[in-house]
């Protein structure tokens, strides 16, 4: 299911600030797909893919939280 939106957390962007402008681009793309549309694009870059379970563990908490939240 797509969402509307998400919230981007600075540390999102903490995560991935060591990362040069094309590698930053390409887990900006991977965060938005998997925040979005729930798809992981899959990726052999070690850097990239640290980053992004680091990011994707604070979704999936965010998710949680907004969906357990919503049904009290």
């Amino acid at each position: 299911m797509m969402k509307k939106s998400f919230i981007f957390k600075a540390e999102y962007h903490r995560a991935a600030e060591g990362l040069d402008d094309e590698k930053y681009g390409r887990l900006m793309r991977m965060v938005n797909e998997y925040a979005l549309n729930g798809y992981e694009i899959p990726t052999d870059d070690t850097w990239l893919r640290s980053a992004f379970n680091l990011i994707r563990a604070q979704i999936d908490e965010s998710s949680r939280r907004r969906f357990f939240g919503g049904k009290k």
